[in-house]
């Protein structure tokens, strides 16, 4: 469980500080040079029902379900593997969910120009998700 609870924490952490960086930094809409062929653009998506009181009783509802599952799996099956994918999928919903509600919409920055511009939370649901089915697929219990 504390392996689940530490990545959990470091996606959340990881993924709020650099949302917080672009938005110091960088106007909605302007972007600048990253690594390789990436760069950062500043981005609010707003698509979501965050604005109404009723979307975000569901998201939080929704939320808390998803981490009292993680938290009764990550306690019942002891395989690191799946701690550690159910920590980024967890860490990467909390990181939007607390963007959508403090921000009214989530903050994207990382634009690879074939792709939609992205985040961190983004990209930690993504991970996680490949790396659960890749664990239930292929780790032995």
């Amino acid at each position: 469980m504390f392996l689940l609870l530490s990545v959990f924490g470091l996606v959340v952490v990881m993924d709020q500080v650099t949302k917080a960086m672009i938005v110091a930094r960088l106007q909605e809409g302007a972007f600048t040079a990253g690594i390789g062929g990436v760069r950062f653009r500043h981005v609010t998506n707003r698509r979501n029902p965050w604005g109404s009181i009723r979307a975000v009783r569901l998201m939080m509802v929704v939320w808390l379900a998803l981490v009292v599952m993680t938290g009764i799996v990550g306690a019942l099956i002891q395989i690191p593997a799946l701690h550690i994918a159910l920590g980024a999928l967890a860490g990467g919903a909390t990181g939007n969910l607390i963007d959508g509600i403090s921000r009214s919409g989530v903050t994207d920055f990382i634009d690879l120009r074939v792709w939609p511009v992205f985040n961190l939370a983004d990209t930690a649901i993504v991970a996680g998700a490949v790396f659960l089915l890749w664990t239930l697929l292929h780790v032995q219990r």
